[in-house]
């Protein structure tokens, strides 16, 4: 009897933004959504996940002063809306 494998290897861009209070934050909340995203795409049981590349298309900082009672104790906000494409080698099992 002939044996097929089942396990198929790809590779799958995806292109996430997300906001956060720094560039860090921003990346971390992306790449936590990487694997959601994943999941959506690739129809079958994910063995394996591996970033490739990644690319960072836009990133946007609005800075703003943020006051009480819009005129006590003023300080600097910042908010950071990253944009950024992933390629990602993945292995499934296609059932």
């Amino acid at each position: 009897m002939e044996r097929k494998s089942s396990l198929i290897e790809t590779e799958v861009t995806i292109t996430l933004s997300a906001t956060g209070k720094s560039k860090d934050d921003a990346a971390g909340k992306i790449f936590s959504d990487l694997k959601r995203e994943i999941y959506k795409k690739v129809s079958g049981i994910v063995i394996q996940m591996e970033p490739k590349d990644v690319f960072i298309d836009k990133v946007d900082e609005k800075k703003y002063t943020e006051r009480f009672l819009f005129l006590f104790m003023p300080r600097e906000k910042k908010i950071v809306k990253l944009t950024a494409s992933i390629v990602v080698n993945v292995k499934y099992i296609k059932y």
